[in-house]
């Protein structure tokens, strides 16, 4: 089981809009009936150590029913009852194939950026995680168990994303992220337009 660590506890709020790599403030919702104060949904941007090159990677999930195989964060919607912190953890657990385990209260120490799509008034935090001891090989051993529940079937391949190739791929486009990264097998994915305004948003405020 990986193990969790952080070496900065601080709370950062970023709510943005995506639109064509610009930044814009939008007003949001305070609450209703669809929302938990302001928020359908959160998740986990983990962050780790690679052991083979020493370098800093994002792991990512691929969603199966996403269109393109995109790579996204591991999140999902708030349920009834769940605070942030709540879903963030369970989603992680769950499309990791239950190989990452965070708890809530951990991740109420740790660095989040929210995020508002085009259009919309409700919001999506992502919480920052250092997570060491991460293994994608683990994941693939898990996802092939015959009598892994549905829930869990959610997503099918784990990746990690060299972090200094995608800060050269920012810092290049001024900002914005293009849709294929480079994994750490050396090919290009794809990456969710969700998953990529998290890292944007990230990069910019010095969580990464």
């Amino acid at each position: 089981m990986a193990s969790m660590t952080t070496s900065t506890i601080v709370t950062t709020v970023v709510t943005t809009v995506e639109h064509k790599g610009e930044t814009k403030s939008l007003p949001t919702c305070k609450g209703c009936k669809k929302c938990h104060h302001g928020f359908t949904g959160s998740g986990c941007l983990i962050v780790t150590k690679n052991d083979r090159t020493g370098d800093t990677d994002i792991v990512l999930a691929r969603v199966r029913r996403s269109t393109g195989k995109r790579y996204f964060d591991f999140g999902g919607k708030i349920d009834a009852g769940e605070r942030c912190s709540d879903t963030a953890s369970r989603e992680l657990f769950e499309e990791s194939c239950r190989t990452i385990n965070i708890k809530a209260t951990f991740l109420q120490k740790c660095s989040y950026v929210d995020i508002v799509k085009k259009g919309c008034v409700h919001k999506y935090r992502c919480y920052v995680v250092l997570c060491l001891g991460v293994s994608c090989k683990t994941f693939y051993q898990a996802i092939k168990n015959p009598g892994l529940p549905s829930r869990l079937k959610e997503t099918d391949a784990m990746t990690r994303f060299q972090l200094g190739e995608i800060k050269a791929n920012y810092i290049a486009n001024k900002g914005v992220l293009d849709v294929l990264q480079k994994a750490d097998s050396g090919t290009h994915k794809p990456l969710s337009s969700r998953a990529r305004h998290i890292i944007e948003q990230c990069i910019e405020n010095h969580l990464l």
